[in-house]
């Protein structure tokens, strides 16, 4: 693990330990938790070709229309003839 020192204005410390006493962590936990948070949010996010994903699911959709619309007895049996497959 990585220290950082962060220098925080009087308000932003304050606010800080409030925070952390009403989660019952340190003030340095409260602070690594929202920066991970806003370092997760910073990354860009992955691109999907939909286009190519709905081609590769097609042969499928039938059936997942099927199982969709089905009850939960019906669910539990495909699951046991998978499993005993």
């Amino acid at each position: 693990m990585t220290a950082l020192t962060v220098a925080l204005d009087e308000r932003t410390a304050a606010a800080l330990q409030a925070l952390s006493e009403g989660c019952h962590v340190s003030p340095s936990e409260f602070a690594a938790r929202l920066l991970r948070r806003a370092v997760r949010a910073g990354r860009p996010s992955p691109t999907y070709d939909l286009d190519a994903i709905r081609e590769n699911c097609r042969e499928f959709a039938a059936e997942d229309s099927a199982i969709a619309e089905s009850d939960a007895a019906y669910r539990a049996d495909l699951l046991v003839a998978e499993d005993s497959a």
